[in-house]
Formats: structure tokens, C-alpha cells, sequence
């Protein structure tokens, strides 16, 4: 008979088998097949039966002294290691053996593939069976029940799965809490037969207070559990219930309170959803706070439009620096379907989120759930989709899943730091889809929103009014960063709660400095030169050369006015830097430019063409984020 070593020869063996496996694959798919799920053991003897077909070919005999175990988590995973990695294990496998130093044959070794059900089943039935009442918990600490706890449960109902049956959760509780009280009354009968009917009377009115639901084994009260237990969704059931084992969709709607304080508990540990938004709840992020001004705009439009016709612009896209509201937008609009249109899957999740559990679900339960997962939901959210840029795989199964959303006009939500065809790593298709909705820029907040944003903190945290021209003169001091001004607020007032009065400017920048100050990189005219470069995606030295042709000097003429406006520059030193020419060129530079902004001319050619005041913006955003 196999049986399994937890010796160190066996942890040494499986090191090694570690070892030989990542010199043959590398580390990085070593890292993504074996790196999470997969438990590695050594097993003895000479029970072969259960071998694979790669033992079964082995060379000299069928038979193995030995075989590395490898239990994985589903079968799609199995089968995709043994067609995948089939010579590769074999070969490790072997060159994980221990050598004999007896000058004896060396042993035979090979591996195996085994697949261990998913252990979210048995934890789902030990959260939702296993709390007891607190009455039933006192009646089992008397001396006649000292023992040791253990389950009496039947195996069919240890193991039975909550996914979409016909019985919700709150039945599973019933039924088990009916049988466990029936088990305890039959367990103590002897003891208490001259008292049994009045400890039973005793022990329904302890239970009723204490619990929606009746303990009564009766046909008509098994009824009445049922329809208690019908208000549950299905979707939450099923939710709880993944056999991936991943956490439940953000849109999936709280459990009803349906039973007493313990209960309450249980099915909160167990089945309450886990929202995609990495710990905001979003509950402050609606459509009322929102402070539109001429910096946001066109985005604030846009989202009352999702608003109002969830699918009349999808997708859409939200892009600006750090700050300026991109993921308060895409939280005010999930929220707004979820109360004004009854979706209840709208699913918002970081795009770091979506490459996890795409990884997550290629390796447990198949891409099949995890299509189901994001494709069959009412709307898609996905913040910071920069994130994605470069991973080939999440970027095609991302590309398919817009696609399954589009067709079906529901509406797809993207928010990035860049437009999408300024995004690093993205495939021309996916930059298509996202541009074919309504692409909106969020540019740094202006004055006339850091103000009223200031106001409002303030009214909010602070208990002494700041005077209206510090207002004013912090407000011009902050670059447009929204989080910079809820900062400045949260210091000034603990420095009135250190002070007992309102601190003067000296101190605020005393204590502030280091916020007060632009946190945007600082701007040179080297900056400047590569920033106009990346834009209009030219050589960096290509500025500084003798070429005269239109794609090169016009985009030259824009860094020369660029500089003298960023910087404090003289027009001498602006054109010593571009090639070494003459202080009238930059001078002629920084009036051309000027003109064409007011004409709003085209700079360049090509695609990457632009206004010049789009290329302005363009460049001033590459400037703050750096």
C-alpha cells in the first residue's frame, strides 16, 4: 500500500523536484502554474493503479518505486498541466530522485496528477451548520454532553453544495438546526422523561424570541421556512456558494436579516459580498458632491448621460493625472444604476482586480467561469485600466469581454491616467473599442473648483472658519490635486486643534511646506523637450538638430514657447538650447505659437497631428505626471 512521508528525505525530494521543474520551464511559468493551488507531496510503495498515462509509458516497466504527488484544485487545471508539462515532470520527477550509495540500481520514480475537490464546499457548510443558537450551545455544555463536539451530520448533507439548487441558505440553517435539536432532545431523553414535554415548551420560547424562524419539525413550519427562505437571491446563494472560491461581485445585494444576532453573524462571515473596490465603500462618491467647473466638464456631462441612458455611450472612458475625480465619476454612476435602474450586477473593480482573478480562474475553475463571471453582469466598471497594459492574455480576454458587453449594450466604464492610445502596452484593438464610445479628459483642477472644494472640507472638519483670503491664497498655492487639498485641510485643522485658534499663514507653512509646494515634477527646459517628443512621438535630440521639415520645426516652435512660459528662461538661453540658434528665433517662435492657439491650427502631420491647444494640454499633463 502508498502510503505518504512527511520526512525530511521527503521535503528534500520535493525541493529538488522543485528545482529541476523551474530550470525547465523557467521561473516566471513556474511561478504561474505552481505558484498558488498546487500542493507537491512524495508518495511510496508500489500501488501504481492510479497512475497516470505519462507512468504508464514510462521506460523500464510500469511500475515506480516512488511518485511526486500533485493535487491541484480543479480539473481544468489538470488537464491542461498533463497535455502542457508532460515531459517536463517526468524529467524532473527523475531528476528529483535520491541516488543509492549502495552501488544498487537507482529507483524508479514518476508523478501523478491528482485533483482534491474544492475545499469552499466543506467550509460552506461548517459556516452556515455549525454556529448553534445560544440556547442549544448551553444545553450542550451540561455534564450529559461534555464530549468532545463532533459533527453528527449525514456526509450528503456535510457536503451539499448552496449553488443554484432549489433551497437557499436560510433553509440549509433550518433544516440542520431542526435535526440538530432533534439529536440533542433524543440524546437527553432518558434523563429527562418525566420533564421532556415541558423543557420542549421551554426551549420553543427560548428559540422564538431569539430567531425569525421556528424550530418545529412540523410540515407546516418546514413550509413557512421555505417561504422565509425564498426572499433570498439566487444570485447571493450562488455567490457564496462559487466553487472557485473567489469572493462575490461588488453588485451583489446584502442578505436580509432573516434570523437572530448569531445567525446574523454566520452569514455575514460567510456570504456577505466583498466589494471590488479595494476597501472604499463609495457611499461618498455620488453624482450630488460631485464640483463640476470648466476643468471637468465635458466628463460631469458625459456621466449624467450614463446616468440617464446607462448604454447610450459606451464605452466610456474617463482619463486625467491623479486626483481630479476619475473614480468618484465611475463610483457616482455604479451607484446610480444600482438605485435608479435596478441593476443589481454592476460590477466595479480595479483593473489589477480583473488581471488577478483572470490568473485566479485560469488556474482553478477554467476561463469558462470566468467569462460567466464578468460577461453575464448588468455593467462593467474598471479603474485604473493603465494597469493591464503589456499582460498579452488579460488584454485578449479583456478585448472579448467589451466586445460581449457591447453587443449586448451594456454599458463598459474605463477610467486611466492617459488616453487610451497613449497607454504603454495596449493592442490596437482594444485602443479602437475604447475610443469608439466617448473618450472624456479630466484635466487639473482650476481655481474655480479647489476653492469651493476647500470651503466644503472645511465646513466639514474644521470647528474655526478660516478666513476668506487664507482660503484664497492656499487655494492658488495647491496644484490640482483634489487629495492635496483634503491634506492641507486635515493639517490646518490639527494645528488649530495644537493652537486653540486659527494658525497664521507662517505657521501653516511652517508645519505645510513640503505640501504646499507644487508636487508636480519640476519643470525645465529638458522636460519640456522630452515631453514635446513624447507627444508627438519624435527622436529626443531629433529638437536640437538642423531639420527644417514641418513634422520637426513646428513641434520645435512649441517647446521654444513652452519654455519661456514654464520657465523663467531668457529667449538667449531657450535658443542655445535648441540647437544653438539665434534669441530672435525663440522670439518668433513664442508669437507663431501664440497665433496659432488663437486660429486653432494644426501642429504637425499625420495621425499624430494636433491643434495647438491640444497639443498645450497634451504636453502640460505629460509635464505633471512625469
Amino acid at each position: 500500500m502508498s502510503s505518504s512521508h512527511g520526512s525530511t528525505d521527503d521535503k528534500e525530494v520535493v525541493d529538488r523536484f522543485k528545482e529541476a521543474l523551474m530550470r525547465r520551464i523557467g521561473e516566471d511559468r513556474f511561478r504561474l502554474w505552481f505558484g498558488q493551488g498546487v500542493d507537491i507531496t512524495v508518495q511510496h510503495g508500489d500501488d501504481q493503479s492510479s497512475a497516470s498515462e505519462a507512468d504508464q509509458a514510462a521506460p523500464l516497466g510500469s511500475r515506480f518505486d516512488a511518485a511526486i504527488v500533485l493535487n491541484v484544485r480543479g480539473q481544468f487545471a489538470a488537464d491542461r498541466m498533463q497535455s502542457k508539462l508532460q515531459r517536463e515532470l517526468r524529467a524532473a520527477a527523475m531528476a528529483a530522485a535520491p541516488q543509492p550509495t549502495d552501488g544498487s540500481p537507482p529507483p524508479m520514480w514518476g508523478y501523478r496528477i491528482e485533483v482534491r475537490p474544492p475545499a469552499v464546499q466543506q467550509t460552506l457548510a461548517d459556516d452556515i451548520v455549525d454556529p448553534a443558537p445560544p440556547a442549544v450551545a448551553k444545553r450542550a455544555a451540561r455534564p450529559a454532553a461534555t464530549a468532545s463536539h463532533t459533527d453528527r451530520r449525514p456526509a450528503s448533507r456535510r457536503h451539499r453544495r448552496g449553488g443554484r439548487s432549489s433551497e437557499s441558505i436560510a433553509t440549509l440553517w433550518d433544516h440542520s438546526q431542526q435535526q440538530r435539536d432533534q439529536k440533542v432532545s433524543d440524546r437527553n431523553a432518558p434523563a429527562q422523561q418525566q420533564d421532556g414535554q415541558s423543557h420542549d415548551a421551554t426551549r420553543r420560547q427560548e428559540s422564538k424570541p431569539r430567531s425569525s424562524r421556528t424550530a418545529d419539525s412540523t410540515p407546516a413550519a418546514a413550509a413557512a421556512s421555505t417561504d422565509v427562505a425564498a426572499t433570498t437571491s439566487i444570485d447571493e446563494a450562488a455567490s457564496v456558494a462559487d466553487p472557485s472560491g473567489n469572493p462575490p461581485s461588488a453588485n451583489t445585494p446584502p442578505a436580509k436579516n432573516r434570523s437572530a444576532k448569531n445567525h446574523s453573524a454566520a452569514a455575514n462571515s460567510s456570504s456577505a459580498p466583498t466589494p471590488a473596490t479595494g476597501g472604499c465603500t463609495g457611499a461618498e462618491f455620488t453624482m450630488a458632491n460631485f464640483l463640476g467647473g470648466p476643468s471637468n466638464q465635458l466628463a460631469l456631462t458625459a456621466a449624467r448621460m450614463a446616468c440617464q441612458s446607462p448604454g447610450s455611450a459606451t464605452p466610456l472612458y474617463f482619463h486625467g493625472p491623479s486626483g481630479v475625480g476619475k473614480t468618484h465619476l465611475a463610483q457616482a454612476i455604479a451607484a446610480h444604476m444600482r438605485q435608479r435602474h435596478r441593476m443589481r450586477r454592476v460590477m466595479f473593480l480595479s483593473a489589477e482586480r480583473f488581471t488577478n482573478d483572470f490568473i485566479q480562474f485560469v488556474g482553478t475553475s477554467g476561463l469558462s467561469a470566468f467569462r460567466r463571471r464578468y460577461r453575464e453582469v448588468d455593467a462593467l466598471i474598471i479603474d485604473d485600466i493603465q494597469f493591464v497594459g503589456g499582460k498579452k492574455a488579460t488584454l485578449r480576454e479583456l478585448l472579448y469581454t467589451t466586445e460581449a458587453l457591447m453587443e449586448q449594450g451594456r454599458p463598459v466604464i474605463f477610467t486611466a491616467n492617459r488616453a487610451p492610445s497613449e497607454i504603454n502596452g495596449l493592442t490596437g484593438e482594444l485602443v479602437g473599442r475604447m475610443a469608439s464610445g466617448l473618450v472624456c479628459p479630466l484635466l487639473p483642477l482650476d481655481n474655480a473648483i479647489r476653492v469651493p472644494l476647500m470651503q466644503r472640507l472645511i465646513t466639514q472638519r474644521c470647528n474655526i472658519q478660516w478666513p476668506s483670503e487664507v482660503v484664497d491664497e492656499i487655494a492658488g498655492m495647491i496644484d490640482g490635486d483634489g487629495r492635496l487639498v483634503r491634506g492641507v485641510v486635515n493639517l490646518v485643522d490639527t494645528l488649530q486643534r495644537m493652537y486653540g485658534r486659527m494658525p497664521t499663514m507662517d505657521e501653516i507653512r511652517q508645519f505645510g511646506g513640503d505640501i504646499l509646494r507644487s508636487q508636480a515634477p519640476p519643470v525645465t527646459l529638458s522636460t519640456i523637450e522630452r515631453a514635446v517628443c513624447q507627444v508627438f512621438d519624435l527622436d529626443d535630440a531629433i529638437l536640437r538638430s538642423n531639420a527644417q521639415t514641418r513634422t520637426v520645426s513646428e513641434p520645435r516652435m512649441l517647446a521654444m514657447y513652452l519654455a519661456r512660459q514654464k520657465t523663467s528662461s531668457a529667449f538667449s538661453e531657450i535658443a542655445k538650447h535648441y540647437g544653438g540658434r539665434s534669441h530672435s528665433t525663440a522670439i518668433a517662435a513664442s508669437k507663431k505659437v501664440t497665433a496659432w492657439i488663437e486660429s486653432g491650427k494644426l501642429i504637425g502631420r499625420g495621425p499624430k497631428a494636433l491643434s495647438a491647444e491640444q497639443a498645450v494640454q497634451r504636453i502640460e499633463q505629460v509635464l505633471r505626471t512625469g
